[in-house]
């Protein structure tokens, strides 16, 4: 293959690839749901979800930027509990996950310097999503009181 070159992947860090798997799979992710939300029956519109969602938190475990990666986590059990049939997923249920997914945007986007700051203040709006997550794909269990995040 001519005209092919990876020089330019030496100066990025796992950082910057980082950000960049949540920008490509973001998109991809809020555009599944763009599409899922015209079709909730279809459930062909999961896999790509989930592809999103597994990329996202693989590349957040590697910068061990571990809010992303319980977040990303637990959109993976609501998509796989649709998938498995064992949730029915609503216009509700597709508005937490597209809150996700901002979420994690969010995080992505913050410089290294303030991500210590920014965390700590974004604390309990993070615990809340997981609990909202975690009450979708496991609807029978009591709401989790704490999350696992850092305070």
């Amino acid at each position: 293959m001519s005209g092919t070159s990876l020089t330019g992947m030496s100066d990025f860090s796992l950082l910057d690839l980082f950000r960049e798997e949540v920008r490509t799979h973001g998109g991809a992710f809020v555009d599944g749901l763009a599409v899922l939300n015209s079709d909730l029956t279809n459930d062909q519109n999961l896999e790509p979800l989930m592809r999103a969602a597994h990329s996202i938190k693989g590349a957040a475990r590697i910068v061990k930027v571990e809010p992303v990666v319980l977040v990303a986590d637990a959109m993976q059990e609501v998509l796989l509990a649709a998938m498995n049939g064992t949730l029915t997923l609503t216009p509700d249920a597709l508005r937490i996950l597209e809150q996700g997914m901002s979420t994690l945007t969010q995080i992505a986007v913050l410089p290294e310097e303030r991500f210590e700051q920014w965390l700590p203040a974004q604390n309990s709006g993070i615990r809340n999503l997981l609990a909202d997550l975690k009450t979708i794909s496991h609807p029978s269990e009591p709401r989790p009181s704490g999350s696992g995040v850092a305070n």
